[in-house]
């Protein structure tokens, strides 16, 4: 364009030519003289500037259309680089400026300017210049579109990865480069292969060129190398880029981390294996049928041995079972699934064929039917899960008949103990009136006889007496016994322990004082729910044979006390008498048993006081040391049971 130009202007040659030219050229055409005056414009200048020729020949082309920056401050023409290249005889190809119009509006232009030299002089210079106002625009709205992608991008909360159809990359978000560890720069120097698992390339590799032959999307699950070394599991997604003509550019990949998502998977799959594993192992039957066909999908291997092992999973309950099998089963299902409400039952008597042949037999189950429900509420499976109890059903059925043969027997055995109380009682009141007799009588002799006797016959006549007083003596323990047995229900009142003691120290006062016996106490626990008698009885036993069966060799001593122990109130009676050689300590509650003959007595205290203390739910125990002295404790419980026979 500016040698055409040049040589119309030069030659002066066909001004029609050169006017049709400049007149239809797109680009606004000046020339300037050596001053930087204009002496042509073309049209498109004139529309371009808003100035006519005639206008811009008043100034110079800088002071019309060049004279401001786009801040609105003056521009020297000193600094203009048009003036500088002309001053130095140089050529501009390519020259971004901004230009003023007419109305002082800014745009944006390129320049070439072309200074034409004549004898080592500027004669005049072409300049060409393009109205790029739009291109700026178009290049300012690429620019803020790319940063709006890479912010978007980097901010995205996946991988995001640009390659081109080699492979290569040509752009990865922040994402990538914190994923793994490699700056941009090294990243668009590799192919995205290099960061994968190697047993996953091969894969991947066939994977990729197929998708790119055919042009089209592609999806991999596969590992990926992160910064600190370990291979991440990953999912890829990759969507082929085409220009305008339809050719291949490359992929753009969205990544995300599933390393979590595939552990979860693995440990779901691990759990039902495990699940699968129970079912098929657990020591119950396991069935699982599914609506809406009513088709097992499960029947553990304990649960097809109650029908012959036959197969039950893939048919519907109804093809499983013969009609007899199902009476009961069928019902209780189909009322599980149409209400979506579990069954659970107790002893079900179920018909079974375990031999798969010959007739059915009945067998009984704890059994529970449970519908699994979908996320919307809808019954998807009934899980069936029965333990068999054929055995235990059996085994309380003959024990029911050995509990009532025992009630028969245990009613009969209390109408002989009732019998034998009532002989004792009734033998023991028959007898005292004979006793009585014979007491009678033998008073009687001695009257007469009184100054008749000789030595012997007082000898004979004391025997008969002391004989006729342990004979009172027993029958008087037999009526004791017979009472403790016939008040089973005594009546319970608070009582202090130290009261009850003080009224026993009263009938053995004597006794006490006479042996120099020293009464020591602590009661931790003042009294007790008891009956009053009972507790006198318990009471009076102990701390009078605590004084009889003192030692000769020391100084009677009896320690009462009492004290909580677990659930029990405890009565300690111990003292420092003869004790108890360890080989005779079990005789110590046997009716009629006496360890030590030197004091008188029946035997027959302490077995009444044990009946006592069992009877209304405590125990005693004993310890003793052969001349150290013995130990009783009872245990009392804080509320008294009720004795049973």
């Amino acid at each position: 364009m500016f040698f055409i130009i040049w040589s119309l202007s030069s030659t002066r040659r066909s001004n029609r030519l050169k006017q049709t030219i400049t007149d239809n050229a797109t680009a606004a055409l000046f020339i300037l003289d050596s001053r930087g005056y204009c002496t042509f414009m073309n049209p498109a200048a004139e529309e371009m500037t808003g100035y006519s020729f005639e206008e811009m020949q008043q100034q110079t082309l800088h002071d019309m259309i060049h004279h401001k920056h786009p801040n609105g401050s003056a521009f020297e023409e000193e600094d203009c680089p048009i003036r500088k290249a002309l001053k130095q005889k140089k050529a501009i190809r390519t020259l971004e400026e901004v230009f003023v119009r007419k109305d002082g509006s800014l745009f944006d232009v390129m320049c070439a300017v072309q200074p034409i030299v004549e004898n080592d002089t500027i004669s005049y210079t072409i300049i060409e210049v393009r109205d790029i106002t739009e291109e700026k625009r178009t290049q300012q709205a690429i620019i803020e579109s790319e940063a709006r992608f890479r912010a978007m991008a980097d901010n995205a909360p996946v991988i995001i990865a640009i390659t081109d159809e080699t492979g290569y990359f040509i752009y990865v978000n922040k994402q990538w480069i914190d994923f793994t560890g490699t700056s941009l720069k090294d990243t668009l120097s590799r192919q995205w292969t290099s960061y994968l698992h190697p047993e996953d390339r091969e894969y991947a590799g066939q994977k990729y060129s197929k998708a790119t032959e055919e042009g089209v999307s592609f999806r991999m699950e596969l590992r990926m190398l992160r910064l600190d070394g370990q291979y991440r599991w990953v999912a890829s997604t990759s969507t082929p880029r085409f220009d305008a003509d339809g050719g291949f550019m490359g992929h753009i990949t969205s990544i995300i981390d599933i390393t979590e998502i595939k552990e979860a998977e693995r440990r779901v799959k691990q759990n039902a294996e495990l699940l699968q594993k129970l079912f098929l192992e657990v020591p119950a039957l396991v069935g699982l049928v599914r609506a809406p066909d009513m088709q097992y999908v499960l029947a553990n291997p304990l649960y097809r041995s109650l029908y012959g092992n036959r197969p039950l999973v893939g048919k519907s309950i109804y093809e499983a079972h013969t009609e007899r099998e199902g009476e009961g089963f069928f019902k209780k299902i189909e009322e599980v699934f149409s209400t979506g409400k579990p069954y659970v039952g107790n002893e079900v008597s179920i018909t079974i064929t375990p031999t798969g042949v010959g007739s059915p037999m009945e067998a009984y189950f704890n059994l529970v039917y449970q519908p699994l429900k979908d996320l919307n509420g809808n019954v998807e499976a009934v899980l069936v899960f029965a333990i068999e109890v054929t055995e235990l059903v059996t085994a309380r059925s003959g024990l029911l008949a050995a509990n009532d043969e025992l009630s028969d027997k245990n009613n009969e055995l209390l109408r002989i103990n009732s019998d034998l109380d009532n002989f004792v009682y009734t033998a023991s009141h028959d007898l005292k009136s004979p006793i009585a007799n014979i007491e009678g009588l033998v008073i009687m002799l001695r009257d007469i006889l009184q100054d008749k006797l000789d030595v012997e016959d007082e000898k004979v006549l004391d025997m008969v007496t002391n004989s006729i007083n342990k004979l009172k003596g027993t029958i008087a323990d037999l009526t004791e016994i017979t009472k403790v047995q016939k008040e089973l229900q005594s009546k319970v009142e608070p009582l202090r322990f130290d009261e009850t003691l003080k009224d026993v120290l009263i009938d053995i006062n004597g006794l006490v004082e006479e042996t120099g016996t020293e009464i020591k106490t602590s009661f931790e626990v003042d009294a007790i729910l008891y009956a009053r008698k009972n507790l006198r009885s318990i009471m009076y036993n102990l701390v009078s044979n605590a004084v009889k069966y003192r030692s000769p060799d020391r100084t009677p001593e009896v320690r009462i006390s009492t004290y909580r122990q677990d659930d029990y109130v405890v009565l300690e009676v111990a003292d420092n008498g003869l004790g108890i050689k360890k080989e005779h300590q079990h005789k110590l509650f046997s009716m009629f048993k006496r360890l030590h003959t030197h004091v008188e007595g029946t035997g027959i205290g302490l077995y009444i006081v044990k009946r006592i203390i069992e009877n209304n739910g405590g125990k005693i125990k004993v310890e003793s040391d052969h001349d150290v002295g013995t130990t009783f404790r009872v245990y009392f419980k804080e509320i008294p049971v009720e004795e049973e026979v």
